[in-house]
């Protein structure tokens, strides 16, 4: 099995070089051959990958030990769900998915662009190139530094076995869906770079950037996301984001991708923004190499950390430095042609709402970015790890997504080139009102934290100005055409689906503030220690101690606390907070228990247990945490219908725009 994984990873390395080399010669020359070549070499390429993938998963599948890799992460008694998840457990496993993922990603971008395209369109063949050298990097990684091939001088009789932090249904989904992000970022990068080289039209690139900026940003959101909820199920603390190093290695790309979609859209509607959109594209690249490069580095220390490997991580310091030599020399050498020469018409225009929009998530960017290399900075002085505090994020980028929120509210009521201070004033009264009553009332209520308050009326007023946007055009349509308010809204949403779409989005992101800064303000947490029968409360819920159970699970001893759990009197069920000690690990894992409505989230973890069987249990209620990964599914629609096919003519009967 080695033999085989090797010698693929070996001679994909050695195709993908080809393809590089030919590719350079069939863009620079403009010789079809060569093109071609290149072309035909990212299938043979991927066809090579997808072996040595699938070789790794039957060594897996088969307990296959001789292989360190598979030694490393893996044991007889893993569950069958986790050994899936033992393909990106170790650092050479990832690697591999990441090549893997990437190689489709290429071939999807060949079959997108056709083969004539490739064959007599530079711009196109130059893109492919780039997809070659990012390649060829992680397939250098592959064959001489970290392979997932390597054999044992003595086959073990089991594996160590799984980290039991990965032993998590959802870390069977985390980590591709957020590598397709981090690798669907290569895509705008390697259109840019062969927009670039050849002054391509805005035409030419920037949809084809769009659609895929669009996918990698979903995935990345998604990711994110799940990661969080990952935590929140399986670190036993009653929370999902602690500002930890590799937390904030994804959210720094997340914040420049999510400007980079804005520039995008400015530069495709009004010609604006080039350079911004070029060097955001390109920053946004590079931050997904940089997430990778504190992961795996050991620079630094995190929870979500590889083993440190100072030599991996100066070849991702490399390609870092790689491709802000090639962004820089190409944005430089094609400077006039970056200048699009089209000014701002008014400052009540949606155009200014996206460059204030822009400003503020590179603000929040450079924020966690620096927070987060601090540490990196102190060592270099000789300070030691300088560790900077989930307080010092709070407050410095708290406020600036408050003002973010509340743009996402304004920026839809605006038309590209202005709109008349009286008109809008007159759109947002109501929403801006209705935000304000509710801030109000619910300081009445009892809740006194300002920036929670603020959020809630920024919150409401977003989610009105979607509807009201929707009711609006749905009565204009009503009024060129007779028909029911339900048909109108649906016609509406369909007719102008990248809105929509867009819209959808940004109710997702609403939502999903409202739930962080509910959980975050509003937390309810107590401890209390029990004898059997004896019950505690928090919040309206009772939680009487039932029993104490032992008993032993596929790969772990268990013991777990059944508590009857009862909201006002009434019975909702049992809970049972487990501490569970896996095999070959000398750590006892804390699994929570939770009764979940759409409105709050129950958490329960077990402490502690005495010979006696008295426990200590710690239980929190979490006021609309659902929200943070139910709000997903919303963005997902949206994502999916801002990408159908689109034609101007659908938006005939809505106009007039704004």
């Amino acid at each position: 099995m080695a033999t085989i994984g090797k010698f693929c990873l070996e001679w994909a390395l050695l195709v993908s070089l080809f393809a590089l080399i030919a590719g350079v010669i069939g863009a620079r020359l403009g010789d079809l051959r060569f093109a071609d070549l290149s072309r035909r070499a990212a299938w043979v390429c991927a066809g090579l990958i997808t072996l040595a993938e699938i070789v790794l998963a039957v060594a897996i599948a088969r307990h296959d030990f001789s292989l360190d890799y598979v030694a490393s992460y893996s044991s007889l008694s893993l569950p069958r769900l986790y050994l899936v998840t033992v393909l990106w457990a170790g650092q050479s496993g990832s690697l591999l998915f990441w090549s893997w993922l990437l190689t489709m990603a290429t071939l999807l971008f060949v079959l997108i662009n056709g083969n004539r395209r490739l064959g007599q369109h530079r711009p196109s063949v130059t893109s492919l190139t780039v997809l070659h050298g990012i390649q060829l990097f992680f397939l250098t990684i592959l064959t001489c530094v970290s392979s997932p091939f390597e054999l044992l001088p003595q086959t073990p009789v089991n594996g160590a076995g799984l980290n039991p932090l990965l032993q998590n249904p959802w870390m069977a989904f985390h980590p591709p869906v957020l590598f397709i992000g981090y690798v669907g970022m290569a895509i705008p990068f390697a259109l840019a770079i062969g927009a670039l080289a050849w002054r391509v039209p805005d035409r030419e690139w920037l949809h084809q950037c769009r659609n895929w900026a669009i996918v990698a940003w979903c995935f990345l959101t998604v990711g994110i996301v799940v990661g969080g909820l990952w935590a929140y199920l399986e670190l036993g603390w009653g929370g999902y984001w602690a500002w930890d190093p590799v937390e904030n290695a994804s959210l720094i790309p997340w914040l420049t991708g999510t400007a980079m979609l804005h520039t995008l859209i400015m530069q495709e509607r009004r010609g604006m923004l080039k350079r911004t959109n070029i060097v955001l594209i390109g920053l946004t690249f590079i931050l997904t190499i940089f997430a990778t490069f504190l992961t795996r580095s050991g620079i630094l220390n995190s929870l979500h950390a590889f083993a440190p490997n100072y030599s991996l991580g100066a070849l991702f310091l490399g390609l870092i430095v790689v491709s802000l030599i090639l962004l820089g020399t190409l944005s430089l050498r094609r400077s006039k042609w970056l200048h699009s020469g089209t000014l701002f018409d008014s400052l009540l225009s949606r155009e200014s709402a996206f460059l204030l929009g822009i400003i503020l998530l590179c603000l929040l960017a450079i924020t966690v970015f620096l927070g987060t290399t601090l540490p990196i900075y102190g060592k270099w002085v000789g300070a030691g790890d300088a560790v900077v505090g989930g307080s010092f994020y709070n407050r410095s980028t708290g406020p600036l997504f408050l003002l973010l929120l509340g743009l996402m509210g304004i920026a839809p009521m605006l038309a590209w080139r202005g709109r008349t201070s009286r008109d809008l004033w007159r759109r947002l009264a109501l929403p801006g009102g209705t935000g304000l009553a509710v801030a109000i009332g619910l300081r009445f209520a009892g809740i006194h934290a300002v920036s929670a308050l603020v959020g809630y009326a920024i919150a409401v007023f977003a989610v009105l100005i979607i509807v009201q946007r929707l009711v609006s055009d749905a009565g204009l349509l009503r009024r060129e055409v007779r028909m029911a308010w339900t048909r109108a809204i649906g016609v509406t949403v369909w007719r102008r689906r990248r809105r929509y779409g867009a819209l959808l989005a940004h109710l997702a992101i609403v939502l999903m503030a409202t739930g962080v800064i509910a959980s975050s303000f509003h937390q309810t947490e107590r401890s209390a220690t029990l004898v059997k029968d004896q019950s505690f409360t928090i919040t309206g819920y009772e939680l009487r101690y039932e029993d104490l159970t032992y008993y032993h699970e596929a790969n772990a001893d268990v013991v777990g606390a059944r508590l009857a759990v009862y909201h006002n009197g009434t019975f909702l069920g049992t809970l049972q907070p487990e501490k569970k000690l896996y095999d070959n690990s000398e750590h006892v894992m804390t699994e929570p228990s939770r009764h979940t409505t759409p409105w709050q989230d129950l958490y329960v973890i077990l402490a502690g247990v005495t010979d006696d069987d008295r426990i200590t249990i710690t239980a929190y209620v979490n006021p609309l945490v659902e929200w943070v990964w139910g709000s997903c599914f919303i963005l997902v629609a949206g994502v999916i219908l801002a990408l159908l096919p689109y034609r101007r003519e659908d938006e005939a009967v809505l106009q007039p725009a704004a």
